[in-house]
């Protein structure tokens, strides 16, 4: 899917808490990204079909390199560098 503005769907989610965590990854990875359509999941939290959930876009010329890695992400492919966080920073 593509828009007016030359962004291209990557993905789509159940909400936008997802969808930002994929923006964050996209773009720790150099590719911008926005997320589009919470604003309905947030306020209608059980919405489904069209209505539901977020997508997140990126650049067209960003497509190629961001399905690669959303791809390697959902395959389990990617490590995560935890060394620099402070352990007392996550809830358990």
């Amino acid at each position: 899917m593509s828009d007016d503005l030359g962004l291209v769907e990557v993905a789509r989610v159940g909400g936008s808490p997802h969808a930002e965590e994929l923006r964050g990854l996209l773009e720790s990875n150099g590719i911008p990204a926005v997320v589009s359509g919470e604003g309905v999941s947030s306020a209608y939290p059980l919405t489904v079909g069209p209505m539901g959930g977020a997508r997140v876009l990126v650049r067209a010329e960003d497509e190629g390199a961001a399905r690669e890695l959303l791809a390697s992400a959902f395959a389990g492919d990617l490590e995560v560098d935890v060394e620099d966080e402070d352990p007392g920073d996550h809830d358990v």
